[in-house]
């Protein structure tokens, strides 16, 4: 039978009103038992207070609901903390208190996931520490004689649900965005929360704090992108990723400089490159990132992408007001590096986009120009473009010493090509190809050795000094003291056959894969394209990456068979030796073996040893 605690809840005649905290649910089995839970649980589901009106007054000391019933006291929900999964008359407490704040749940006295759902956006709305447990805050909060008002302000993020959000939504609709006001935090409100943060100039990171609450308040702010252009000091920083009406402000000015982009308030890679593009153009830092500098040249009205610099002589802009460039970069400054390019004897497309072929100028026109060849424009390659004194192709006519500069194996263009011709007017019988490979080192040895000057295969002053005076025969003896020293022994004829180079490696073919490994017991994959090319004379670094970064990077175009192919992935982490055809012999991990197939990936680089 049900049992009540003796505490004078039924001083009057009649129906009892039923108080949560005096239940002690020990019901007999049976229909009676049955019958007394579920009038409990009606009870409970209807709010219902079945005391006759003119009953003596209850003690109980719990809110009163919105229909003036009475509803459970703090006590009624235990001291001990509520969370998921438990039972009992505390839960049906708990669910009845939730959804006298506004909640729409069963009272069933189970605590799943609904309830929890109930308790996170309760404790989200009364700006309570949003865990789904109902510890002491969250009770004292719960039996509060009000609802939760509306007009709390709680932090709320994406996962946040009630009153208080749809409040949020009402205010971002009225501050120009267009979601719905469902009382869910989801990805729409968070889109809506990051345009709103953006256009009000505050942090944005989706996440509604006080200083977010404050400008959709006051009304600062807009989801909607302004028609005026907003002052460098009130523009924040924007980056990919960013949305709102300072994207659109952005996209807006970037148009005006000559970009073609869409006005979407989205920064995604259009927007990233039209503003690599500007920055390029105005020479400031080119990282894609608008900060205040980006800004204050947006701004001034002064800077335009489309254009490069005028070219009514035939030197550029000042050094000193053009940007260092690298391979990646695009804009006008970019333009004005080709046409100089160009004017030097280069080829290329004048696109503003600073790719392989640009790469390739930049490095031949260093090699002539006699400064460091890193396929990096700065101060002094710019120094020497806009002075007409390099060239980016070989030249016809016999350097000067003094204009030449210090070669070695790996460099290209012209000053090679010049090298080249030298050498093979003293006897040589190499390609003028430009390349400064094995067949020229050779040669360089062999020219050095008849001069009598230091043989070291690198072409400095003394080198080129003899290759100048055209008095070394390499093939013939040259007097010393009297006597005639031999020419040297070996013969040069061209770099290294790429086809050796391959079928020396297929001679390894299913040899077993071993970490480290570099001879006929097992290779790892360097050891085997460092086995072979040492078969052939050619001396590279042992570990992949230091094969890619040791020789010469060269376009997928330029490769011969015989070349290296490093894979980028995992740090360089995988090399072979072009077979032509798109394949390679290698040695291979995932196989256990050296093998001949295809090459699986487009993430590869080629180098040149030759």
């Amino acid at each position: 039978m049900l049992r009540t605690a003796q505490r004078g809840t039924h001083r009057a005649e009649g129906p009892a009103v039923i108080d949560y905290g005096s239940l002690l649910a020990p019901v007999s089995k049976g229909a009676v038992g049955a019958a007394a839970l579920t009038a409990v649980a009606a009870t409970a589901a209807t709010g219902l207070e079945f005391a006759p009106a003119n009953a003596a007054p209850s003690t109980h000391n719990g809110p009163v609901s919105q229909a003036g019933t009475k509803l459970p006291s703090i006590s009624a929900l235990g001291s001990k903390p509520l969370r998921t999964g438990q039972r009992g008359q505390q839960v049906q407490a708990l669910q009845s208190l939730l959804n006298h704040h506004g909640a729409s749940i069963k009272i069933d006295g189970s605590f799943g996931r609904k309830t929890r759902n109930a308790v996170v956006t309760f404790q989200s709305s009364s700006g309570i520490g949003v865990d789904g447990v109902v510890g002491a805050r969250t009770r004292s909060a719960l039996v509060s004689k009000n609802p939760t008002s509306v007009n709390t302000t709680p932090k709320l993020r994406p996962g946040s649900r009630g009153d208080a959000v749809k409040n949020l939504q009402s205010l971002l609709n009225k501050a120009g965005a267009n979601i719905k006001v469902d009382g869910v935090f989801g990805r729409g409100t968070k889109t809506a929360v990051r345009n709103f943060q953006s256009s009000a100039g505050v942090g944005v990171d989706g996440v509604v704090g006080p200083r977010t609450w404050g400008k959709l308040n006051s009304g600062a702010g807009s989801t909607a992108a302004s028609t005026n252009k907003a002052a460098v000091n009130n523009t924040p920083k924007l980056r990919r990723g960013n949305r709102g009406g300072a994207v659109k402000n952005l996209q807006s000015l970037l148009n005006k400089a000559g970009a073609n982009i869409s006005e979407d308030g989205k920064f995604g890679r259009g927007t990233y490159n039209a503003v690599r593009n500007f920055q390029s153009s105005a020479g400031v830092g080119v990282d894609g990132v608008v900060g205040p500098r980006t800004w204050d040249k947006l701004n001034s009205g002064n800077v335009t992408i489309a254009n490069s610099r005028p070219t009514e002589s035939t030197t550029s802009a000042p050094v000193n007001n053009t940007p260092k460039l690298r391979r990646g970069n695009r804009g006008g400054a970019v333009k004005n590096l080709q046409s100089l390019l160009n004017k030097a004897g280069a080829n290329i497309k004048v696109d503003g986009s600073f790719g392989r072929g640009t790469y390739n100028a930049v490095r031949n026109f260093q090699s002539s120009a006699g400064v460091g060849v890193d396929g990096v424009v700065g101060p002094r390659t710019w120094d020497k473009l806009n002075s007409g004194a390099g060239s980016a192709a070989a030249s016809t006519n016999k350097a000067a010493v003094n204009n030449t500069p210090k070669l070695r194996r790996g460099n290209r263009g012209g000053a090679v090509k010049n090298l080249q011709s030298l050498l093979n007017k003293a006897g040589a019988n190499i390609s003028e190809d430009g390349k400064f490979g094995r067949g020229t080192y050779n040669a360089v040895r062999n020219f050095q050795s008849s001069a009598g000057v230091g043989v070291d295969g690198v072409v400095g002053p003394r080198t080129w000094d003899k290759l100048n005076s055209g008095n070394v025969t390499i093939s013939g003896p040259r007097a010393a003291g009297g006597t005639k020293t031999p020419a040297p022994k070996t013969a040069v004829k061209s770099d290294a056959s790429g086809e050796a180079i391959v079928e020396s490696a297929k001679k390894y073919l299913g040899t077993p894969y071993v970490w480290g490994g570099s001879s006929t017991s097992g290779f790892d994959c360097s050891g085997l394209t460092s086995t072979v090319y040492r078969e052939h004379g050619i001396s590279i670094p042992r570990t992949a990456r230091k094969q890619a970064f040791g020789g010469t990077i060269i376009s997928e175009s330029e490769a011969q068979v015989g070349d290296l192919v490093v894979f980028t992935q995992n740090n360089y982490g995988h090399v072979g030796i072009y077979a032509g055809d798109g394949k390679i012999v290698d040695a291979s991990r995932s196989r256990n073996q050296v093998v001949h197939r295809d090459i699986w990936t487009s993430k590869v680089i080629y180098v040149t040893y030759r």
